[in-house]
């Protein structure tokens, strides 16, 4: 599922949206992300200036400011990083509590 981005965030930074160029007028069709890997693989996007819709990749996305992007993208790999680290320090925590009790069982039983 694609990340939302909140409203209040995209009128700050309204200069560095993305966009598309429109293929009958050669306009630029704004859109609501900032960088390629923030949007579908495949979406729609209709013209404000000459009303057609048509289909778009996320290579046809044309980035304001590659360097945000490349921030926003190292940051969210950062966190994703950490989650994955803290997520994993819980799982081993769970396996180590499990064995110790079951290790403990069985000392029970052959005593």
């Amino acid at each position: 599922m694609r990340e939302r981005i909140p409203v209040e965030l995209i009128k700050h930074y309204e200069e560095k949206l993305a966009y598309v160029i429109c293929d009958r007028c050669k306009r630029e069709i704004k859109l609501i992300v900032f960088c390629r890997h923030q949007a579908p693989i495949v979406f729609k996007a209709t013209c404000q200036h000459c009303g057609r819709t048509n289909v778009y990749t996320f290579a046809d996305i044309v980035e304001k400011d590659p360097e945000f992007c490349e921030k926003l993208r190292r940051a969210k790999e950062e966190a994703i990083r950490e989650i994955t680290l803290q997520h994993l320090e819980q799982l081993l925590d769970n396996i180590f509590r499990s064995l110790d009790k079951t290790i403990k069982e069985i000392k029970k039983k052959l005593q």
